[in-house]
């Protein structure tokens, strides 16, 4: 994932805002998107006109790792540059040959921009977690299943259970009794 490429999400560069106003430990962009605004509020009733900027702690997701389950990500995104990184593929992506790195056409980005509100470089929620891609095929039920059950036994394997989160994105089209699922 070290590599430069590729344009950067927003179309303006965020500042620091007042860093001297925050204790050393957190640092503050804006402008930013909504959701990770939402992810920086303190806890009780959400007020998101209120706060305007996104805060982090500096150092968050040191010696963690996050699983992005999804088709690949473009780990040539100028987001991901000197950001830490593993591939895990799973046998039906091996299968169908796409044990490659990099990310499947038919997500048309998506999974790149979800990565990157995990660890990138302008707007990562945990920018020193490792981000470990375990690349699926499609989104057919059995390759999620798959998907789930690879990362499963990947952070078992390395005993990372205790500082591992697993991410998933899946958007559905499909309707079951009149529900998307």
């Amino acid at each position: 994932l070290d590599k430069i490429g590729g344009e950067p999400f927003a179309t303006s560069q965020p500042e620091v805002l007042s860093p001297r106003a925050l204790p050393h430990y957190l640092t503050q962009f804006a402008p930013t998107a909504t959701e990770l605004r939402v992810l920086s509020q303190p806890s009780g009733e959400a007020n998101i006109d209120m706060y305007k900027n996104y805060v982090y702690a500096s150092r968050a997701g040191e010696n963690s790792f996050i699983y992005h389950v999804e088709t690949g990500i473009n780990a040539d995104h100028v987001e991901f540059l000197g950001r830490r990184g593993e591939w895990v593929f799973t046998d039906l992506a091996r299968r169908a040959r796409q044990d490659t790195k990099d990310e499947a056409a038919v997500t048309g980005g998506h999974s790149t921009c979800t990565a990157s509100k995990a660890i990138g470089n302008l707007y990562g929620a945990y920018k020193y977690a490792t981000l470990v891609v375990v690349k699926m095929p499609d989104f057919s039920d059995k390759a999620m299943v798959e998907a789930l059950r690879t990362a499963y036994h990947h952070i078992t394997q390395y005993n990372r259970g205790y500082k591992s989160v697993i991410t998933i994105s899946w958007g559905s089209r499909r309707f079951i009794d009149g529900v998307c699922v």
